[in-house]
């Protein structure tokens, strides 16, 4: 018997999950058949599936491939999500309004999203590194924000620790690279 696998993938993550999921299906057949084996007192030699092993081999590689993508996505999240903050706290040096300092982010090439900016916003605020204030001349009312005299000093600091680990990082990356 030969499955044939007709998909419309949108997404890698779908394809992820599609190929997760047959996986999964693939395992708990060969488990199955192996049990069952088992109990007749046969000999197992190997695992039989019911699909062509080259589909069962490249799900497998498109499986792994996508979690290797998945693991790097993830260690840049987490990189990046310290020096976003950052590159926020660069910015408000002077007043600016949430969609605009998204604008000058985008324009150097920081692509922080809305639904990370806003929300860091009000948590900086809550811990009184960043001030607010509502302008209300316009037809659309505006909070704008800026360093507090707190955030001026954190943000200073924060400068200087950043220059030195990029400055060490830098050194052991160049060491590596000449080993």
């Amino acid at each position: 018997m030969r499955i044939e696998f007709k998909l419309f993938i949108y997404s890698p993550f779908q394809l992820s999950y599609i190929a997760g999921t047959v996986i999964t299906h693939l395992q708990a057949r060969m488990l199955q058949i192996c049990a069952t084996k088992r109990e007749s007192h046969e000999r197992t030699y190997a695992p039989y599936f019911s699909v062509d092993n080259s589909v069962y081999h490249t799900v497998l590689c498109v499986h792994e491939v996508l979690m290797k993508e998945e693991t790097l996505s993830n260690f840049i999240s987490e990189l990046n999500r310290g020096t976003y903050t950052l590159c926020v706290l660069s910015q408000l040096t002077r007043p600016q309004y949430g969609y605009s300092l998204l604008q000058n982010l985008a324009e150097k090439e920081i692509p922080l999203e809305a639904n990370t900016l806003y929300p860091m916003l009000r948590r900086l605020e809550s811990q009184g590194v960043l001030e607010s204030s509502w302008d209300t001349t316009e037809s659309r009312p505006r909070k704008y924000y800026q360093l507090s005299a707190a955030g001026s000093e954190l943000y200073s600091a924060l400068k200087q620790s950043w220059k030195s680990q990029q400055k060490t990082i830098h050194a052991l990356m160049e060491e590596e690279s000449h080993a």
